[in-house]
């Protein structure tokens, strides 16, 4: 009845255990189940797919984000770029130049975020670092910033730019998905 499954045997000494997450939801949404904080209690560390409490790991992140200009979006989408930033900015109101320096990948984010139905977007993870913080419990991360950004920006630039141009143009068809 719960997404948090007890992992024991195989040789570990003390129970752990294992929840699925959604990167992005609704604050006022059941990301996180209400018994969250019973197991958490239970643990001595919690470990995410990245520790995003470490400034540095953000740092990483961010400038793995920036493309050089011959990688900008105008670009990449080439003569097709005008009728993409117009689309945007009239389904989502967002303002792509600010954004063309971007791996599209970023951008691909960003607009999944407007397609929820709230203002305040929230992830799951935010809300188990923040559990953690106030139960001062140890926070760990799989892999590094650095790790993580090398595999999602590896997509060639051609599939990434496609998939963004299909989320920008047809919200409708983006939000059903």
């Amino acid at each position: 009845q719960t997404p948090i499954f007890e992992i024991s045997g195989n040789g570990l000494k003390t129970k752990s255990y294992l929840m699925g997450t959604l990167h992005l939801g609704c604050e006022d949404s059941k990301l996180v189940p209400a018994n969250f904080r019973t197991y958490l209690l239970k643990t001595e560390a919690l470990v995410l797919e990245l520790n995003l409490k470490k400034v540095s790991e953000q740092i990483k992140i961010t400038t793995k984000t920036i493309v050089p200009k011959e990688r900008s979006l105008d670009r990449l989408m080439g003569a097709r770029y005008l009728e993409f930033k117009t689309e945007v900015q009239q389904q989502y109101q967002l303002d792509v130049a600010a954004l063309e320096r971007f791996h599209p990948m970023m951008t691909t984010s960003l607009l999944a975020a407007k397609l929820l139905p709230c203002s305040k977007p929230k992830g799951s993870e935010t809300i188990f670092m923040d559990a953690a913080d106030s139960l001062k419990i140890s926070l760990f991360g799989l892999e590094t910033a650095s790790e993580q950004a090398n595999v999602l920006f590896s997509i060639p630039d051609s599939e990434a730019v496609r998939s963004l141009w299909d989320m920008g143009t047809n919200r409708p068809k983006a939000q059903q998905e």
